[in-house]
Parts: structure tokens; sequence; C-alpha cells
């Protein structure tokens, strides 16, 4: 399996081997860009009372192709994003925020110890970070009178990628 869809599950484990995010958020309100039995995004529109609800985009990356001779990083860019039924915070913004963290913090080491195929000892994943989170309120998301709070975190998993197994 190439890099990119391996670190992708992994952040799919992460917030599922977690109980409490588990019984939080429904599985057919897990969306994910992967054929599984998660939410298929395009339908995520349609869940306009069932809350809340946690999807997991990829959303860009910052390549640094030819570093060196032998080298190329990668920092692939993902985006989790919270919307939630309610516009009070202790009910599912502040819990499942916190739940969200608890998950990653407890498996950034897990990142870590990722191997590419070509090379099963090598480990390609050098650093797992959340850099940012934003949240706010909202009334109307695509005409649907929705209530609640949608709130971002960005993560960032910076690969370094032998030019051995890049080169074609």
């Amino acid at each position: 399996m190439d890099p990119f869809s391996k670190a992708y599950n992994l952040l799919w484990e992460c917030l599922e081997s977690n109980r409490d995010w588990r019984t939080s958020v429904k599985i057919a309100n897990r969306v994910s860009f992967t054929n599984s039995y998660h939410k298929d995004p395009r339908k995520i529109a349609a869940l306009t009372a069932d809350r809340p609800t946690v999807g997991i985009m990829p959303f860009g990356a910052k390549p640094q192709l030819g570093i060196s001779s032998n080298t190329d990083i990668w920092v692939d860019t993902h985006r989790i994003i919270l919307v939630t039924g309610t516009l009070n915070v202790k009910d599912e913004l502040n819990p499942l925020k916190w739940e969200i963290i608890r998950s990653f913090k407890s498996w950034v080491d897990k990142f870590k110890n990722l191997y590419l195929d070509e090379l099963p000892t090598y480990n390609y994943v050098v650093d797992f970070k959340m850099p940012s989170y934003s949240q706010m309120p909202f009334n109307e998301v695509d005409n649907l009178t929705i209530v609640g709070w949608v709130a971002y975190f960005d993560v960032e998993i910076r690969m370094k990628l032998p030019s051995s197994v890049i080169s074609p």
C-alpha cells in the first residue's frame, strides 16, 4: 500500500481506538474518503439532524522534493472536521474536541512506526503535528437549517522518503 493511504488509515485508527470517541460518533456519521463502512462524503449534507459528524479530509501537502541527493520530504496534510448538532459547547463540541486530542496524543508514536512496502525496515514518518485548530458556530449550510458548531483540526504528517523508492 502507498505511504499516503497507510497514514490516512492510521488517522482513522487513532480515532476509532478511543472508546469514548467511538461511543459519541455513530459509524454512519464518520465521513471517510475510502471504500470503507464510513459515510460517503457526498452525502454529508443529508445529515441534517443526526449529529455529531466527523470527517477526515486529505487537505494538501508541502512537498520538499530533492532536499538531498537521496532523500525527499513530503508533509501530508489532513483536516479533521467536527460538526455538532447543538450550540451548547458542553454537549458535543468540548467533549469531542477533548477526545480527538486524546486520540492523537496517545498515538503520535504509532505514526513513527509506519514502514514502506519497498523497504519494510524503513520508518518513513518522522513527525506528526496538529499545528492548528479553529471553530465557529453556524446556523445554515447549503441552504439547510442546521444549528451547531464546525471545528477544524489540521494535521501534518512529515514523511522522509528515500529517492530510490520515489524514482520510477
